[in-house]
Formats: structure tokens, sequence, C-alpha cells
């Protein structure tokens, strides 16, 4: 599908604001020997900060913006922002039906801004901030990433101990282990979405649900937009509660990589009288 989209685009001449757009234009710049993408041999200095000097400058390797390439970055793009909200959007859900108050409170929110807005659009999404929080709430507790990979780059000894992590070592650091921790989030086991309360996705030392540093997920604001959007039209229509074929407490099932209820997460949805 993509492949035939690329064919159709190029024979058309046709252009789009879109991702897609973004992926040809480098494609063609790259054709004109206008971008440098990649060495040949490529130095750990080189894979972290690309460098774009002229094609005189660089030994240059096979292109990289190839339909091939372009179809599997888009893929990954797609993948990473729809499969993986699956988690973090099914315990939102279950986190909303047990709590009434919070389930009122997205709802008020929801509701108010429909009618300033007159509807559904991207800026009336990105003003549900207390929908915000509920969303990293979710991903603090119940957090999709398992660890994250490091690599040191100088010696640093461990504060308190006589432990010296050498230049090269990798480090796994617990994701859930931090998101847990009482000493940075008081009764850690608390769904408390005002623990967030102007923080908007901010990544730091105790709180990385999409990764840290440059590489970030890369589908972060998709995947964000996608359970705002999942959340606030669910709640607009319907009232939700806990089924009876949830047992709780949850019971999770330890051989599985992500957050995985053994039993399922299964909730009521009433629909609800509205006039907006």
């Amino acid at each position: 599908f993509t492949k035939a989209l690329i064919k159709c685009r190029e024979q058309s001449g046709i252009e789009r604001t879109d991702l897609l757009q973004l992926m040809l234009t480098l494609k063609n710049k790259e054709k004109n020997r206008d971008l440098i993408t990649h060495n040949s041999e490529r130095t750990e200095e080189s894979v972290n900060q690309l460098k774009y000097n002229s094609y005189s400058e660089l030994n240059c390797g096979e292109k990289l913006f190839t339909d091939d390439y372009i179809t599997a970055h888009i893929f990954n793009i797609l993948y990473g922002g729809t499969i993986p909200t699956a988690t973090p959007l099914s315990f939102a859900l279950f986190e909303i039906a047990r709590n009434e108050s919070i389930q009122k409170r997205i709802r008020e929110e929801v509701e108010a801004i429909v009618i300033k807005y007159g509807g559904w659009n991207y800026s009336a999404f990105q003003e549900m901030v207390y929908l915000d929080q509920v969303i990293q709430e979710t991903m603090r507790i119940y957090n999709y990433s398992t660890f994250l990979l490091r690599s040191v780059t100088k010696p640093y000894k461990l504060p308190g101990t006589d432990i010296v992590l050498e230049k090269g070592v990798f480090v796994n650091i617990p994701v859930s282990a931090v998101h847990m921790d009482p000493h940075y989030y008081p009764s850690p086991e608390k769904f408390d979405p005002d623990r967030f309360a102007g923080n908007n996705y901010k990544t730091s030392a105790t709180f990385f649900p999409f990764g840290n540093g440059p590489r970030t997920c890369i589908a972060m604001r998709f995947a964000v937009l996608v359970i705002k959007v999942c959340i606030a039209r669910t709640l607009f229509r319907y009232s939700l509660t806990v089924s009876e074929k949830t047992p709780l407490p949850l019971r999770f099932d330890i051989n599985a990589i992500f957050p995985k209820v053994k039993e399922g997460l299964w909730l009521n949805a009433v629909e609800r009288d509205t006039n907006i």
C-alpha cells in the first residue's frame, strides 16, 4: 500500500503536509545530492549525531531513503503509536471506571471544551489538561517500558558505595522500580492524577514512560493523542464501571514482558443521555 502511494505521489506531483511527504522530500534531496544521510563506516559519533556535510567531504555509503526504507519507517511509527497504546489505554479506562470522582472530572472537562470549540478538533484535545494528568499517572503505575538501557560514557562511582561503573558498561534502569518508589511518589500504589499537575509529559530522572534523552519514543505525541481521543470520546458517550468479571485486586501474568492481567480487564459501559 505504501509503495503504491509513493508511486502515486511521485507520478502525480501531489504534495501534502504529512509524514510521507516529508520522507519523499528527503528522498529527492538525497537523489539530488543535497542531503548526506550516513557514512559507509559509522563511528560512535556519527551514529549519535549524523553530520550534514557536502558529498565531497564525506565517503557516502548506500542510499538511505529507498522505498523500502520509507515503508519500514512509516510502519514503525504507526506500530509505535498504535499497538503499544492498547496497554495504557486499557489501564486508564480501568482506573477511570473504578474512580467515579476522576471519571466525573474528566467528563466535565471534556464537555466544557467540546462546547467551547463547537465539536472535536486538535486544539480541543490539547486543552484537556486533567485528562493528560490521568494518562501520565496511568503510565507511571502501568508502565509499558520495562527498563532503559544506557552505556556509561565515563567512570562513575555510585554514591555511598565502592562500586565504580567503568566506561562502556551497560546499565539497565528498571522503570517500574523508579515509578513506584515511595521516596519519589508517596503512596505509589494510589492512583492520583494530581501528581502530574502542570507536568505535561516532561521526562525527568523519576518519570520516563517514553524513555529519556534525545531518543525518546518517536511516536510519543501520536500515541498520547490516540489515547486522549479514545478516552474523551468514550466518556462523552458512556458511563463506565468495573465488571464483575474483572477480579480485584488485579492478578498480573508474571511471564508477560508488559503489564498483562490474567483474566483481562472487563468494564461495563452504559450509554449516556447528552444534548451536547
